[in-house]
């Protein structure tokens, strides 16, 4: 099994990267989107941008795989 999954690895890391960049991506951007629709609904402007911080900050890789029940020591430690 391992013989046939080592050649497919490192695609399966570009494809498993790439995804992950793009998610992140799409996290900025709504937390952006978020900020701006807070404000222009008259939330204070320090408020809409520490909880549009805190949306963008809650997503992170190690607290999907701590989640998950998934523990590959020193992979979690890779990403934030």
């Amino acid at each position: 099994m391992a013989a046939s999954v080592l050649p497919r690895l490192p695609g399966l890391l570009i494809k498993f990267l790439w995804a992950y960049m793009r998610f992140k991506r799409k996290m900025k951007r709504s937390a952006r989107a978020m900020k701006k629709g807070m404000i222009k609904n008259g939330m204070d402007r320090k408020l809409a941008k520490k909880l549009a911080e805190a949306y963008e900050i809650d997503f992170s890789l190690r607290k999907l795989m701590k989640g998950q029940g998934i523990n590959i020591p020193g992979f979690s430690n890779f990403f934030n």
